[in-house]
């Protein structure tokens, strides 16, 4: 369950900009439709969130760069070479950006747990990098990373040390834990890859009636109903 994300320094985005799941505390509707989990004690969470704006104010950024975020986590380690840059979008419209880190901050919750994980890139080396979680209220560390000195809490069993001498400067340590099998590090990473991100506007017609005549799409079906749209509901012929 995604309950945020927060990006700097991509594309058209120079400050930080945040995405929240979590429903404010004085809303005004009706609350029966948010989603509470245990992982969240005072907090509800929003089925769903619609980013609105003028042309060319940031709002395909946002999704492209949590996009970018997913393939240097599924791609860094395993893809990457010595040595090589890191593909990066910084703002470039402002000369003190140029050479700052792009920044990428995730909350969620999954397997009834929340989790916090973040990084910093620069064009050689990953600067940043930390996986935090919650137990008992209290935020917990799992692992921090400046540049490639490792601290690791003692909630992260596993083999830490030998994955961190595996870690190049420009791969992600929890990429470099997925490739070494790490239990619960493949478990956050499946997580984070797997979320569904689609930033274009021109999608193949098929692929589409493809998607939609899956099940788990009648949700969506309804919902574009309740807003008065006007799509009641999808047909695929052959």
């Amino acid at each position: 369950m995604l309950l945020r994300f927060a990006v700097s320094n991509f594309g058209s985005i120079r400050d930080r900009q945040e995405l929240s799941m979590i429903a404010a505390k004085a809303i005004k509707d009706d609350d029966s439709g948010l989603i509470e989990t245990p992982a969240l004690r005072n907090e509800k969470v929003l089925p769903a969130a619609v980013i609105y704006g003028a042309n060319a104010s940031g709002k395909s950024n946002l999704l492209k760069a949590f996009g970018q975020a997913q393939a240097l986590i599924r791609n860094s380690h395993r893809y990457g070479r010595p040595g090589a840059d890191i593909r990066l979008k910084p703002f470039l419209l402002d000369s003190a950006t140029a050479t700052e880190p792009f920044k990428f901050e995730l909350d969620f919750v999954t397997q009834d747990a929340r989790y916090s994980y973040g990084f910093e890139a620069k064009t050689k080396s990953f600067t940043n990098e930390y996986l935090y979680t919650w137990a008992s209220g209290a935020r917990a560390r799992l692992f921090e990373r400046v540049n490639n000195k490792f601290v690791f809490g003692r909630g992260l069993k596993g083999e830490n040390k030998t994955i961190e001498r595996l870690t190049r400067p420009n791969s992600l340590f929890i990429s470099a834990a997925k490739q070494n099998n790490h239990e619960l590090l493949t478990a956050i990473y499946n997580y984070i890859v797997g979320i569904y991100v689609c930033s274009d506007r021109y999608i193949v017609s098929g692929a589409l009636a493809k998607r939609l005549a899956q099940p788990k799409f009648d949700a969506y079906i309804r919902m574009l109903n309740l807003i008065d749209v006007g799509i009641t509901a999808i047909r695929i012929k052959d």
